[in-house]
């Protein structure tokens, strides 16, 4: 790893300072095993200053995170804490990530790095059967293809799981993310999935109200 690229990852792994205290997320209630570091940043961020989405950004790292040789290289969980007036349709949701993603790239890899041809194509998740669907939760998938810029500068499918919804007292909107290139059978898709069932029962989604035979 490069210098100048380790000085980048310095600077992503600290936009934390930058942070108002009424936006340095930690009333947040994001939590991940032991051994997991984490950051907090404000969106939009510094790298992807295109996005429209506005607010924090909080993310736990798994161990190995930057270690090519590690089973969770590249392995994290996200979430982003949005005003809840904001718009969360899968599409803006698409658009959004991949803004962020192509100025990650370009950030860490520079100038020459082509993020234009980097794509995502998320489809909605239908829960698996016999459990129970919510309404107020969108849940969505796809692959990022992009380059890894930090470590090994080269191609590569970053498998994303999207749930996305407004909390319960309606003051925020989220979007928890799971990605990792691995597998989806690996181990740590199971943990990643758990720190996502834990946040949702933390912040549990609004219910919408039900139509009465009256309307």
């Amino acid at each position: 790893m490069s210098i100048r690229t380790i000085f980048l990852l310095a600077v992503f792994l600290g936009l934390a300072s930058l942070l108002r205290a009424d936006e340095d997320g930690a009333d947040i209630p994001l939590e991940a095993p032991d051994g997991w570091r984490g950051e907090t940043i404000a969106l939009p961020p510094d790298f992807a200053p295109g996005m429209k989405l506005r607010g924090v950004e909080k993310i736990r790292f798994a161990p190995g995170m930057f270690k090519p040789e590690s089973d969770n290289f590249f392995s994290y969980v996200f979430v982003f804490r949005l005003d809840p007036k904001e718009n969360l349709s899968q599409k803006v949701v698409e658009r959004e990530i991949l803004v962020y993603y192509r100025g990650l790239a370009k950030a860490v890899g520079g100038e020459g790095m082509e993020t234009g041809k980097f794509t995502l194509d998320l489809k909605k998740v239908e829960p698996a059967k016999g459990r129970k669907k919510s309404s107020a939760v969108i849940a969505s998938a796809g692959v990022l293809d992009w380059v890894e810029p930090f470590v090994t500068k080269k191609p590569q499918k970053l498998r994303l799981e999207f749930h996305f919804w407004k909390d319960n007292a309606e003051r925020f909107s989220y979007v928890f993310c799971c990605a990792s290139p691995a597998a989806f059978e690996k181990q740590i898709w199971k943990e990643m999935r758990g720190v996502r069932a834990k946040f949702l029962n933390a912040v549990p989604a609004h219910a919408p109200a039900k139509s009465s035979a009256a309307d």
